[in-house]
């Protein structure tokens, strides 16, 4: 019980400087969600939502500066919570672009579903995206109509996709595990009814977790690890050849939370995470294949308060990478480091919170009325309300 009750504290302290938190703020703290308390974390590990009950939370700047999603947590009684999340984003899975239609399946919406299950946590969260456009006996010729130009025929396209998280949390919340599977389809109908090409298996299934290891009050280990495999098949029903992509691998860390007061947090995360991509051709006696091996990878992030108001962020990434391409007799290597570095400032206004990933040029060159520059402030900008 003593045990329990310690845990317990900790995640109280940890989850009160997360509260309210977002996607950006995750992102300018070194892209690190597996080991941070936040809201974001319901997208790896569903259960979490019980956490962040009634919580509407806006998405902006994810691609061209448009406000590309809302999702709103809603607690239906004291052990279940319903997320709804609506998204402008597309879901883009056609490695070959046979089709340049079919390859975007328009995201339709994204439920989470938390609640008790036998003194542990246990959630859900269901993805759909579908596109599809079909013509039957169109024979219509109107010339100032490209999609009535008679030659539509019996043609048929479009893309669909549904992915499945189901997860669980111990109770004080010491551990999370989620399993996650999805699959997609296509069509791609020409206008005489005949199928040019067809799916050959698209599916992608992952297993992950992560255990937070208390060593005292203001130092937290997390200890992680990811598994997954993907497939994308496509065949060809002209030549009769089938391309499919296969990607396996694994992820796996050990980071920490570090507390030393009550308004300041910092993270870090090293790991380690392997890929295997292999592209296999019907008839070929060779199959392209690529090996990623990032050993290792950094995730640093900082968050200080400033004023009541004010929050700054400070994160950076580093992917210490070693790929190998095999082709047949051919191999071609190359090792490299991917840095990135985040700077973002947060907001507080009563229940009302704003997360900004901002563009530093803004803040040296200055606004566009002093400098001309024309800089954006931020880059990405998310929007949480305690309801």
């Amino acid at each position: 019980m003593k045990k329990f009750i310690i845990i317990s504290f900790v995640f109280v302290m940890l989850l009160s400087l997360s509260a309210m938190a977002s996607e950006t703020r995750v992102r300018t703290m070194g892209e690190n969600n597996n080991v941070l308390l936040d809201d974001a974390n319901i997208w790896l590990y569903p259960s979490r939502i019980l956490d962040y009950p009634n919580l509407a939370t806006a998405e902006l700047g994810y691609d061209d500066n448009e406000f590309d999603q809302l999702g709103v947590n809603w607690k239906l009684d004291d052990e279940s919570v319903l997320g709804t999340y609506f998204s402008t984003r597309s879901r883009y899975y056609d490695y070959y672009e046979t089709s340049s239609y079919y390859g975007n399946a328009d995201e339709r919406i994204d439920v989470f579903y938390g609640t008790n299950l036998s003194g542990n946590r246990f959630g859900v969260h269901l993805n759909f995206a579908q596109n599809s456009t079909k013509y039957e006996n169109d024979t219509i010729n109107i010339p100032s109509d490209p999609y009535f130009n008679g030659s539509n025929g019996n043609s048929e396209n479009g893309a669909s996709y549904a992915n499945l998280t189901v997860g669980l949390t111990e109770a004080s919340g010491q551990w999370d595990v989620a399993l996650n599977f999805g699959f997609g389809s296509f069509s791609d109908i020409n206008d005489t009814g005949f199928a040019e090409t067809e799916p050959d298996g698209i599916n992608n299934i992952a297993l992950y977790g992560r255990y937070f290891q208390i060593k005292n009050p203001n130092y937290t280990l997390i200890h992680h690890v990811r598994i997954f495999s993907e497939k994308y098949g496509e065949k060809d029903n002209f030549t009769n050849i089938s391309v499919v992509d296969k990607n396996v691998g694994f992820d796996i860390g050990s980071g920490f939370n570090f507390t030393p007061s009550s308004h300041v947090l910092g993270v870090f995360d090293l790991g380690i995470m392997y890929t295997k991509s292999t592209t296999e051709v019907t008839g070929a006696t060779n199959d392209p294949t690529t090996k990623n091996f990032t050993l290792p990878y950094f995730k640093m992030g900082f968050d200080g308060e400033v004023f009541k108001w004010l929050d700054v962020r400070f994160g950076s990434t580093s992917y210490w990478d070693n790929r190998k391409i095999e082709n047949g007799d051919v191999t071609y290597t190359r090792k490299y480091a991917d840095n990135m570095t985040y700077f973002g400032l947060g907001f507080n206004w009563n229940n009302l919170h704003v997360d900004t990933e901002a563009n530093p040029d803004f803040f040296l060159a200055g606004p566009d009325f002093l400098s001309g520059a024309g800089e954006d402030m931020a880059w990405k900008l998310s929007v949480t309300y305690d309801m």
